[in-house]
């Protein structure tokens, strides 16, 4: 987390409704099996704002979910960034109060790099 500065912060953010946030996310990092996993792109976390809480969930296909809570009442979100093994492959991002109707979910396509 780092101090929300306007200069360079300027946007939308999930975790505020119509004022600034204080606090945002300044960088993630996930490791799987001691190695460090960085997520590609700053659109991964760049828009959260205002964490409150932090956990994993282990899935019964294997993946594993990071949840990260954040805002509060009408501002508030979870969002859920979904691993397959060291890969990011699903981000979704629900409205607190209403997660069925307010949602935004992003799939990511892996496809190795040939040499």
């Amino acid at each position: 987390m780092r101090r929300y500065n306007p200069a360079f912060d300027q946007g939308l953010w999930y975790g505020v409704e119509l004022s600034k946030p204080t606090m945002v996310v300044k960088s993630l990092e996930v490791r799987y099996k001691g190695k460090p996993y960085f997520p590609r792109g700053r659109g991964v976390y760049a828009d959260l704002a205002e964490v409150n809480r932090i956990w994993f969930q282990r899935l019964k296909d294997g993946k594993v979910r990071l949840v990260i809570e954040g805002g509060d009442a009408h501002g508030s979100y979870r969002a859920y960034l979904t691993f397959k093994r060291d890969e990011l492959v699903q981000r979704r991002v629900e409205h607190g109060e209403f997660p069925n109707n307010f949602y935004e979910e992003t799939r990511y396509v892996n496809i190795p790099v040939e040499d």
